[in-house]
């Protein structure tokens, strides 16, 4: 397995601060994680079939409506395409902030085609000037980092450079009671909390997300969906 990349001090000395109420809140960065978070899919051979998590739909339109969105996950481009046109449609495509597939980790060629553990490090993000241009604040100095970005991943290892800055969620493998769950129903109600926050790597650490029904947000339950992946989300209802 490859190394894991640490900690560094200024990073766990920022995550001890203090965080604050404010409003309106800042522009954060939602960095999303796909398959295994969002959606599942049963055959890798048939990678056009997914199964939605449920409250997909509305969990993305929320996220587009309130955050920055990118897209980060360890599949291979060609794969990261295909899922996300089929997830999303052309007018929240370009919407996103940054696509980034499993070219963007740095693997070494012997690793690209391999099962290795990759991690996401997200100083990746935070240093790549096209992505901190599109912050809506750029020209005024506002910047995405520590205290505006949320990763949204199913495996802790991979955020192991920014441990506070994760939203850790179950993997997705659409089992039958993962078809009957709201589990994205409580990140959203969590990212709304977190949202409002001046230091979000230190509110997590104070509050690590747990499913345990106190974050939940006020979708009906006519909306989870949750069934293989057809039209695309878009911001209009």
């Amino acid at each position: 397995m490859l190394p894991a990349p640490m900690p560094t001090e200024e990073y766990l000395a920022a995550a001890q601060q203090p965080y604050h109420t404010i409003d309106p809140p800042n522009r954060f960065l939602i960095v999303l994680d796909l398959n295994g978070t969002l959606i599942y899919r049963p055959n890798r051979k048939q990678p056009t079939k997914l199964i939605a998590r449920p409250f997909l739909k509305p969990f993305l339109r929320f996220l587009f409506e309130n955050f920055s969105v990118m897209i980060w996950s360890s599949a291979k481009p060609e794969n990261v395409r295909v899922i996300v046109d089929r997830v999303l449609d052309e007018e929240l495509r370009s919407k996103l902030t940054a696509r980034w597939a499993r070219d963007s980790f740095g693997l070494r060629s012997e690793h690209y085609n391999q099962n290795v553990q990759v991690y996401k490090d997200l100083s990746k993000i935070w240093n790549d000037e096209e992505i901190q241009q599109q912050h809506p604040s750029y020209q005024q100095g506002g910047r995405f980092g520590q205290h505006t970005t949320i990763l949204l991943d199913d495996t802790r290892l991979k955020a192991n450079a920014q441990p506070h800055n994760l939203v850790e969620i179950p993997e997705f493998e659409a089992t039958d009671e993962q078809m009957h769950s709201d589990i994205l129903r409580e990140v959203a109600g969590y990212l709304q909390q977190a949202r409002m926050q001046d230091n979000v790597s230190s509110f997590i650490r104070e509050n690590d997300f747990v499913a345990d029904g106190r974050w939940q947000y006020d979708w009906p339950d006519e909306m989870a969906g949750g069934v293989e992946v057809g039209e695309q989300a878009h911001l209009r209802e």
